[in-house]
């Protein structure tokens, strides 16, 4: 009987102050994705690309961050980020255990950016976790 009563007092009052949220967070995400595939060139489109892919990767969807930072990486070579963004890619895919593609993300920081300080740790973190060699 004890449970029934936490279940109904506690239990359902949560589910619904706080599930709409994780509903609409998505929903939104996909908002603010469709927004940024329309007009990508923006400096605010980049910068919403990137603090989605934060947020995905800080509220526990790796994956979902780990498409939208290959998305910046992919849209945006240029970009002064793409070092620490490619870097991001590779522990998105770690966290979600994309191994193969936690490789690729790091070997391509690698040949894209040897120079960049990210490029170098990309290399000792391919050698020590993965025992792989770029160079």
């Amino acid at each position: 009987m004890e449970l029934r009563k936490v279940l109904l007092f506690v239990g359902i009052p949560a589910l619904i102050l706080f599930g709409p949220f994780f509903i609409l967070s998505t929903a939104a995400m996909g908002c603010y994705q469709a927004q940024i595939d329309k007009n990508p060139n923006s400096e605010s489109s980049k910068a919403w690309q990137l603090r989605l892919a934060d947020i995905n990767l800080n509220t526990m969807r790796p994956e979902l961050a780990a498409t939208m930072y290959e998305k910046f990486a992919d849209r945006y070579p240029d970009d002064p980020r793409r070092p620490e963004t490619l870097w991001l890619l590779a522990y998105a895919c770690e966290r979600a255990d994309m191994k193969k593609e936690a490789i690729d993300a790091l070997v391509r920081l690698c040949r894209e950016h040897p120079d960049h300080a990210r490029g170098k740790d990309a290399d000792d973190r391919l050698m020590k976790r993965y025992n792989y060699q770029v160079r």
